[in-house]
């Protein structure tokens, strides 16, 4: 595929993914579906496109959404870790010793998650509320939940991977050829 397609094609992807963090800003939980959905589109043209063009419009569509999206909880997610993370999974899961595939894939879970825990907190101005003797709590439940949240995710982003090259991605090379 010709460089100038690609750059067509990863600004659409960039675009698609702004907007619908942009867009969800209307609803409460919305944020975090749609940073999840934005990753996933990501996913789906890095196949189109290759990894770095991939990973070129995930970091156009985050500095997008942190301007102008009103509510930088989802936008912060996607910057952090949803974004970013369906498009390296691929290359992580070529490890060849699972055990050092599992040490990454937890690096990135538990770096994405603190990242995402301390900037949601200070940029939302509440960091007095991990201040106190419930200190240590707090902090070991919001880990539990962004692991939590990373396995329920790993398993989605695995059954839509399978799914997609199986019957979307056939369809895609037919028309877009």
């Amino acid at each position: 595929m010709q460089q100038s397609k690609k750059t067509a094609y990863g600004g659409i992807a960039a675009a698609l993914t702004a907007v619908m963090l942009i867009v969800t800003g209307y609803t409460s939980y919305g944020c975090y579906a749609a940073a999840a959905l934005g990753g996933i589109i990501l996913l789906c043209f890095s196949y189109r496109i290759g990894r770095r063009y991939a990973l070129t419009s995930y970091a156009a569509a985050a500095i997008v959404s942190l301007l102008l999206c009103s509510d930088k909880s989802g936008s912060m997610l996607f910057l952090t870790f949803a974004g970013y993370y369906p498009v390296v999974r691929n290359k992580l899961n070529e490890i060849k010793p699972a055990v050092w595939k599992i040490v990454l894939k937890c690096l990135v879970i538990f770096s994405g998650g603190a990242l995402y825990t301390v900037a949601f907190f200070f940029t939302a101005g509440i960091p007095e509320f991990l201040s106190g003797n419930n200190n240590i709590v707090i902090w070991s439940v919001m880990l539990l939940g962004c692991i939590i949240v990373f396995l329920a995710y790993e398993a989605l982003l695995g059954i839509f991977e399978k799914r997609y090259k199986e019957r979307i991605c056939t369809l895609m090379k037919k028309f877009l050829n």
